[in-house]
């Protein structure tokens, strides 16, 4: 008798507290702007307080890892926005997706930071036609890399430096980091070359 009143009381529920359950999953990351990220299946998802899902799992979606040492962060949004990756010719490239899951920073930085309130710390290849290769009928292209503090729409606000050493070969490219981080809202650390520290004002020329 019990088990009959019981299975009447499921039918009496909301089917949208039912259904609240998430299982196999592979890892939970943490509350922040209202979602919680979860992966199943090699794929990140977002779910909202009640459990519903809010962003279906998709392969493109990725977590901060810019210092070289946050590789066990999970995704997260931060002012709406969630950092995504695409790969072209083998080089990942990393831009942002809003709640919508519209795509509203193009993945062209080779590494960027979380939202820290308006803004974002990216790493930026800046690529350069330097005329032809007749003999093997190819375009001769140069690279040049700077750091550089980014709003909410990819626009550069402030540079930050250039960045040595990366070679956009497939086989032979490393993902860049960098030791800058933000202090405040409108404040960057920087480590210079001589491994000391420079503080930088977003909104000022110093």
């Amino acid at each position: 008798m019990k088990n009959i009143i019981l299975v009447c009381l499921l039918f009496l529920l909301p089917s949208s507290i039912i259904a609240q359950e998430h299982s196999s999953l592979e890892t939970i990351g943490e509350f922040s702007d209202s979602l919680i990220a979860i992966k199943k299946a090699d794929k990140w998802g977002f779910v909202d307080i009640h459990n519903e899902i809010m962003i279906n799992y998709r392969n493109d979606i990725n977590s901060e890892e810019y210092n070289g040492r946050d590789d066990a962060k999970k995704p997260i949004f931060k002012n709406g926005l969630c950092i995504i990756t695409q790969y072209k010719e083998g080089i990942p490239y990393y831009g942002f997706i809003n709640k919508l899951e519209e795509i509203v920073i193009p993945p062209t930085f080779l590494n960027v930071t979380n939202f820290h309130n308006e803004y974002a710390l990216a790493i930026i290849p800046e690529k350069k036609n330097r005329g032809r290769n007749e003999y093997l009928d190819k375009d001769i292209i140069a690279y040049t890399f700077y750091e550089a503090v980014i709003d909410r729409k990819g626009k550069v606000i402030k540079d930050l430096g250039d960045v040595p050493h990366i070679i956009m070969s497939k086989k032979t490219y490393k993902k860049p980091y960098s030791h800058s981080y933000f202090v405040s809202p409108l404040q960057v650390a920087i480590k210079t070359e001589k491994g000391k520290w420079q503080l930088i004002s977003i909104n000022q020329n110093q």
